[in-house]
């Protein structure tokens, strides 16, 4: 039997993923929590952050897919809020739009203690809801 893609088993530009996070937030739950609590972008965004999204019409669908893909980022490392906060990455978009993680020095030495090389994000927002999907790839050896 073959490989259904008809791919070698080891194709040396496929990288081994090692972990995946994902998450799913309702954006009007994350607008009540902003009209009560008003310092939750404060938390959650990082400044350049706010810069990229805060100039919107409605920054809350923003705001939203930024914390689900935080989320999803530590669901694929496995650790939870506690041991790091929301100003430990960053999510940049590049110039065609793609989001790209930066991490800070503590998150860094945590993903090279776990093996992790890098995550990719992936973020989708609808009317009700916004979603993200993270992968973490093994660090080269």
């Amino acid at each position: 039997m073959s490989n259904q893609a008809g791919l070698e088993k080891e194709s040396p530009r496929c990288k081994i993923i090692m972990y995946v996070g994902t998450d799913i937030v309702e954006i009007n739950r994350i607008r009540s929590i902003v009209k009560r609590y008003p310092g939750f972008y404060d938390r959650v965004l990082t400044g350049r952050e706010k810069e990229s999204g805060l100039g919107r019409r409605d920054p809350v669908p923003f705001l939203s897919g930024r914390f689900a893909a935080k989320e999803a980022v530590l669901k694929c490392i496995g650790l939870g809020i506690s041991r790091l906060s929301f100003q430990d990455m960053e999510i940049i978009p590049d110039e065609a739009g793609a989001p790209h993680v930066f991490f800070s020095e503590k998150m860094k030495k945590i993903l090279q203690e776990r093996g992790i090389g890098s995550i990719s994000v992936s973020i989708s927002h609808s009317r009700y809801y916004a979603t993200a999907v993270a992968i973490g790839e093994c660090l080269d050896r």
